[in-house]
């Protein structure tokens, strides 16, 4: 950044006053006696481009002197300041060139600062387009319309993301950068770092600025921290959610998931491989053996020509006799499924109460504490073990104490409570995973029931039917185990 022209126009009671300074390539030395105005130029070039926070923490007035807002001294005396206003023209390093015009004392808003697209000021007849930024507010640096955001953007400064002390990031506001481009006068040359703004809270703030200014190893490190961090968090958030779907899944197919990590891992598959278990009867099984199984099953009875019902007669009632006798003991065993079903549901009902209770407790516990500690009765003598008529001493339980024996008080009540309740969470986590594993158990056993119904239904059809027709059954069950290894493929 180069500056090229400061503008100061001051309208007193008595006239405009003002100043321009120009500053060409090279050195520029600004020389005059004192009071003359160098310290105002130079704060004046601050305050246009919103750096005010480099010379005051305060934000209620810019940090200027009178001759620019109140009072002008000058050859024919002292006049009142009615409006003043500072322009900057300043060049990037691709040599655009754009004029900041802040009103210092006016009917515009302080905040408020007016860029000009083109050198209005080295070229008045230039024909510019104006925007207005907004600088000492929440954005003024991230959005938009934001002064610092449009100036970052025009010196082609990519700001890095920082960490503040409430844990937050924030960019490394150019208030933070600017201070070491310019020595104040009294206190600036007895040390290298420049006092910078702390009401930022950005955490170690002179070292952000300096590995920003030097370009150091250390920043691209930081920004390279940054990237992988927001990456490993957005792959923790889609595995977490993708697993939240494989158990829904495997919940609405009557299947559980087991063996997959909670977390990402870095190699895959892990040793002990992921596997989805289906109830087959009383047992769980992998869902690719019982695939397996029923392509066997299939592929033998693709072998076989489907016989007549002639021929298979006597074979179709001893299997109709058969699957009658498998319906009725999936239904005694469905019964008993139930029966567990119901007190399982019954002990998390009852888990849960119990967890309310802890809960109601524990609140009366700490409000009781609360109270106490704000002095509720705390004169009570029964508070203290005394009657308040007799003035015998009396306990908190019907049962005498031993020697050395004292009741728990308030705190030790709470957590013993607390230990209680995590307890009974546990145990209401197994319980609820039992009864979620008894319904996957109950509704694949009233899938498995349904199958079966339909294959005596099959073979009574089969029966009664003419004797020189395929057998129905036959064709029906093979249609069962295609449809049945579809749904397994599937999952």
């Amino acid at each position: 950044m180069r500056f090229r022209r400061l503008t100061l126009r001051i309208n007193t009671s008595d006239g405009l006053y003002g100043t321009s300074l120009d500053f060409p390539d090279g050195l520029v030395v600004i020389w005059a006696d004192n009071s003359m105005g160098k310290s105002t130029c130079v704060k004046s070039i601050m305050v246009a481009l919103g750096m005010e926070a480099m010379l005051t923490t305060q934000q209620a007035d810019l940090p200027l002197p009178p001759a620019i807002k109140s009072r002008l001294n000058s050859p024919t005396g002292e006049h009142d300041v009615l409006e003043s206003e500072v322009f900057l023209e300043i060049e990037n390093s691709k040599g655009n060139r754009i004029v900041v015009q802040r009103v210092l004392k006016g009917t515009r808003d302080k905040n408020l600062i007016t860029v000009h697209s083109g050198p209005i000021l080295t070229d008045p007849e230039a024909s510019v387009k104006s925007t207005d930024y907004f600088v000492n507010r929440d954005g003024a640096a991230t959005r938009e319309f934001g002064f610092h955001h449009f100036l970052a953007d025009f010196l082609d400064w990519k700001l890095p993301q920082v960490q503040k002390y409430d844990g937050s990031e924030a960019p490394l506001y150019l208030q933070c950068i600017l201070p070491y481009f310019m020595v104040e006068q009294t206190r600036g040359w007895s040390t290298i770092q420049p006092p910078l703004p702390t009401h930022f809270r950005i955490r170690e703030v002179h070292k952000r600025a300096v590995e920003f200014i030097l370009n150091l190893d250390a920043h691209r490190n930081a920004l390279k921290r940054q990237e992988i961090e927001f990456e490993r968090n957005s792959i923790s958030s889609a595995w977490g959610a993708n697993l939240v779907r494989v158990f829904e899944l495997a919940e609405a197919r009557a299947a559980r998931a087991q063996g997959i990590p909670a977390k990402p891992v870095a190699d895959w598959p892990p040793l002990v491989k992921p596997t989805l278990l289906v109830p087959v009867d009383d047992r769980w099984i992998g869902i690719q053996v019982r695939t397996e199984n029923r392509r066997k099953e299939l592929e033998s009875l693709v072998k076989d020509e489907i016989p007549r019902v002639h021929e298979i007669a006597l074979n179709a009632q001893k299997e109709l006799v058969a699957s009658e006798e498998a319906v009725r003991d999936r239904q005694t065993l469905l019964s008993r499924l139930m029966e567990s079903l119901a007190t399982e549901r019954q002990e998390v009902v009852r888990i849960d109460g119990r967890l309310r209770a802890i809960e109601e407790d524990i609140q009366r516990n700490k409000d009781v504490r609360t109270l106490r500690t704000f002095g509720s009765r705390s004169t009570s003598s029964v508070d203290s073990g005394s009657c308040p008529v007799c003035h015998q001493s009396i306990h908190d339980t019907l049962l005498p104490l031993e020697i050395g024996q004292a009741v728990m008080s308030l705190d030790d009540s709470v957590d013993f409570l607390a230990e209680q309740r995590r307890t009974y969470l546990v145990v209401h986590a197994n319980a609820s995973n039992v009864v979620a594993a008894r319904e996957m158990q109950v509704r694949q056993l009233q899938e498995e029931l349904s199958t079966l119904r339909l294959a005596v239904r099959d073979l009574r059809q089969t029966l009664v039917s003419d004797g020189r027709l395929p057998s129905l059954a036959a064709i029906q069950t093979r249609i069962r185990l295609e449809n049945a290894i579809e749904h397994d493929l599937q999952t």
